[in-house]
């Protein structure tokens, strides 16, 4: 039997295949707290979004939560906000569908679809998401849109992309995600960024340690995975067995990161050090933390630990928006405490 692929499906497996498959076969995980803050974020811009929307079609008939036909598409309507579309063995919500100009099987006009999304973007995963939303949309209007709508961040700034409808990796993607929802060879379990907020995050880094799997490695990515498999290489402890030291080359100025030395340190917990570290030695050390945001691309919080002969003192410099990061890092260089080391050293 063939498992509906819904947007909460679509979106799981563009972030990470075992995600889309384990959506797809109806289980639930429980959301993380950054997964929730993010939902939260999402529907205040998804708020604003159809507030903007309205507000430029203030007299017009604008529809909530239809299944998008092409009947109920043929009327023309400037907005439909929430509605599903549905296709093969496909029933997915769109947050809005927006008319524009250009030949379809509707008339004069087709729809483009409209997405809202938490993170200051645009992405090339929201542009993905687009171009996959299009390829559904496509079959019911008889045109596959070559625009997008964004509406993105805090601020909920719009932005329209150019999509791409004969791209093939969104037509392989979509091809893929259909096979898997048909039963077909179901994707393989693999750690990567979007762990931290998954709801499943729990079971799949049990799976992961239970198998061994190399994807404990942070930083390896598919490519490096699938190549370790092709030589017979499939577990962490496996890979830790081809470590040689090997001395460096007299012109190699950087160590480059050799996953099979991670490996052997996770297999034996403990830390290696490639090459012979030159440490200042000095009566006070200070210890440097930056959190940043890496959607507005700032940093907002600098941490500092300053150790004096076993005395510890800690400070932090924040910084509220992007404008103010300047003044978080002079605020730190004038500091006492990291004046006087500069003046020791």
């Amino acid at each position: 039997m063939t498992a509906m692929i819904t947007s909460e499906v679509l979106e799981g497996y563009l972030k990470c295949r075992f995600k889309g498959h384990l959506r797809l076969a109806g289980e639930h995980g429980h959301p993380s707290d950054y997964g929730l803050v993010l939902g939260r974020s999402r529907e205040l811009v998804r708020r604003a979004a159809e507030e903007k929307l309205l507000a430029r079609n203030p007299k017009a008939d604008v529809p909530r939560g239809i299944i998008a036909t092409a009947d109920v598409l043929k009327r023309g309507l400037p907005v439909l906000l929430e509605v599903t579309v549905e296709g093969d063995h496909t029933a997915v919500r769109f947050d809005a569908l927006r008319r524009v100009d250009g030949v379809s099987r509707l008339g004069e006009f087709h729809y483009v679809p409209v997405l809202c999304h938490e993170t200051e973007g645009p992405t090339r995963d929201q542009r993905a998401q687009l171009e996959l939303l299009g390829l559904i949309l496509g079959p019911v209007q008889g045109r596959e849109p070559e625009t997008g709508v964004l509406f993105h961040g805090p601020g909920c700034r719009e932005t329209r992309l150019r999509l791409r409808p004969q791209a093939k990796p969104a037509r392989r993607l979509l091809a893929q995600l259909r096979s898997v929802a048909g039963g077909g060879t179901l994707p393989r379990l693999r750690l990567n960024g979007h762990c931290p907020e998954c709801e499943f995050r729990d079971r799949c880094q049990a799976e992961a340690t239970a198998a061994d799997d190399l994807s404990l490695l942070r930083g390896m990515g598919e490519a490096e995975i699938t190549k370790w498999h092709r030589r017979g290489i499939f577990t962490v402890t496996q890979l830790s067995c081809t470590f040689r030291p090997r001395r460096p080359h007299p012109r190699q100025k950087r160590h480059p990161h050799q996953h099979a030395l991670q490996a052997l340190a996770v297999r034996e917990r403990k830390v290696y050090l490639l090459g012979t570290p030159d440490l200042p030695v000095g009566t006070t050390r200070i210890y440097l933390d930056l959190e940043g945001d890496p959607d507005r691309k700032f940093v907002y919080l600098l941490g500092m630990l300053v150790e004096t002969e076993g005395a510890e003192e800690r400070f932090s410099f924040w910084a509220d928006t992007p404008n103010q990061e300047a003044e978080l890092f002079c605020r730190f260089w004038a500091s006492p405490e990291v004046v006087e080391s500069e003046l020791r050293v």
